[in-house]
């Protein structure tokens, strides 16, 4: 049976901030002489052969051709992934029970802090947890998805955490930049530019994918802007839209991207482009392009020849801006995050240095999603897509239109006033009346709401999105 690490974290909320600790179980005598030995043997500070070992008692020599057995099949590296670290975790813990220690956390931990980085792999661990941040030996701090931030009780070696980073940067520099083994960041500030010790910051790569589907239940998406979107960006085979999603940092707007590129269709080919892999397709025909030396723009130039439908850049923030613009002015739909508090500082970066992109240009450019990320008293930390604006061409640049707004007072995402300029020109495009578009516009977000009271997970959502494609009458009957 696998073991869950996390079984032994705890998060708690309080003000000014929460706690997460790790809640280790009651542990005897033994056990916890047993992990002090084997953290000292795996980490390399003693070898097997020189451990005190006398306080097992008869079981001294099993338990040396145990863990011999057990070191024959750790491969050396400075630092191990999610799945390294679990075959590890089970292994050991499987070799224990031979000699008599049950409880699964005297695994746990001498791997994590043998092996891996202390106690801070539990958070590593954790889905709920965006980001580690280490503040010399003064203090721990994560920020956790629902409970904001978290003063962590981590015990780790710090100067050994730094070694094993830096062994895996292979840089002399006091600022690393390191890609830790299962794609997540670390940036580390050594002293003297950082006073009171190493400060590390660490950028969680999320494992869990949020669908459409459940960023609707989670209120970050309305059914009605759902089906909105799903129109514009798929654009009925015939005039697909693009989009930028902008907001705070911490936002969601990653994985509100991610999940939007689900309405796809998957008879398209999607080129994403990002500096640190975060984006999870499931499309059949789609290459993920990873900048080691954070330069987008080249990369971005190489999708270019490689026949896409579909271009992602992850993240907007240089020249790679007028690049992916005028790949959109040719025919490709274009899609990226940008920080930026609203549409028209989503337009105002744009134009100005450092991606200083023509205004002109702007008018290939359908719309701008803007998400925040704001921490209510009693609720946590919410994500509310607070904006949708449509972008049109106009003398000399561009102009925009709110066509959604959220209401803090009641917390609901609401149509504006304001007459979709976008679904005017898409009906015309498609020889078809407003009237019709209009029809197909109620007609997906039908089918949202039967997908929810269905209660689909993302393959089975998927699945009816791209049937709808091919056969809408058939889907539409389903949904009847």
């Amino acid at each position: 049976m696998a073991i869950d690490p996390l079984k032994y974290v705890e998060a708690v909320s309080g003000e000014p901030y929460g706690e997460y600790k790790i809640v280790s179980p009651s542990l005897d005598d033994v056990e916890r002489r047993l992990i002090d030995v084997m953290v000292d043997v795996f980490s390399g500070r003693h070898s097997l052969h020189d451990a005190d070992l006398s306080f097992l008692g008869g079981s001294e020599r099993d338990f040396v051709v145990l863990l011999r057995d057990f070191l024959k099949g750790v491969r050396p590296r400075p630092l191990y992934g999610r799945e390294e670290l679990n075959r590890m975790i089970e292994d050991l813990s499987e070799s224990l029970s031979v000699v008599g220690i049950k409880e699964p956390f005297v695994a746990v931990s001498s791997i994590f802090h043998g092996f891996g980085l202390g106690d801070l792999e539990f958070p590593l661990y954790d889905d709920e947890v965006e980001e580690i941040e280490v503040n010399g030996s003064r203090s721990t701090f994560v920020y956790h998805r629902k409970l904001g931030y978290l003063e962590a009780k981590l015990s780790f070696d710090l100067s050994s955490v730094v070694r094993r980073l830096r062994r895996i940067s292979s840089s002399p520099s006091t600022i690393l930049d390191v890609k830790l083994p299962d794609g997540e960041r670390a940036n580390v500030v050594l002293p003297p530019l950082s006073e009171g010790g190493p400060s590390i910051t660490i950028r969680r790569f999320n494992r869990r994918f949020y669908n459409l589907l459940s960023l609707v239940k989670q209120g970050t998406l309305t059914p009605e802007l759902l089906a909105y979107l799903w129109l514009l960006l798929e654009g009925m085979g015939v005039l697909p839209h693009n989009l930028i999603v902008a907001g705070n940092t911490g936002g969601g707007k990653t994985t509100t991207l991610n999940a939007l590129l689900d309405l796809v269709p998957f008879s398209e080919r999607i080129i994403t482009i990002e500096d640190t892999r975060e984006l999870s397709l499931v499309h059949p025909n789609v290459v993920h392009l990873v900048a080691e030396d954070g330069s987008l723009d080249s990369l971005l130039r190489t999708a270019l020849r490689m026949r896409p439908d579909r271009i992602v850049v992850g993240e907007v923030r240089g020249s790679e801006a007028e690049t992916l613009l005028a790949a959109m002015n040719v025919g490709h739909s274009g899609y990226g995050t940008l920080h930026a508090n609203n549409a028209r500082d989503v337009i105002r970066k744009l134009t100005t240095p450092p991606m200083g992109v023509p205004p002109p240009m702007l008018g290939v450019l359908n719309l701008v999603l803007v998400q925040h990320r704001m921490r209510v008293p009693g609720r946590g930390v919410i994500r509310r897509v607070v904006s949708v604006a449509e972008v049109v061409p106009a003398e000399g640049g561009v102009s925009l239109s709110e066509v959604f707004r959220w209401d803090p007072k009641t917390d609901t995402l609401k149509r504006t006033t304001v007459p979709s300029s976008l679904l005017d020109r898409m009906a015309e495009s498609l020889g078809l009346s407003k009237k019709d578009l209009l029809s197909e516009l109620k007609n997906r977000e039908r089918i949202v709401h039967f997908a929810l009271s269905q209660k689909m997970d993302r393959p089975r959502f998927l699945s009816l999105v791209n049937t709808y494609y091919h056969h809408p009458e058939k889907v539409l009957k389903v949904v009847e």
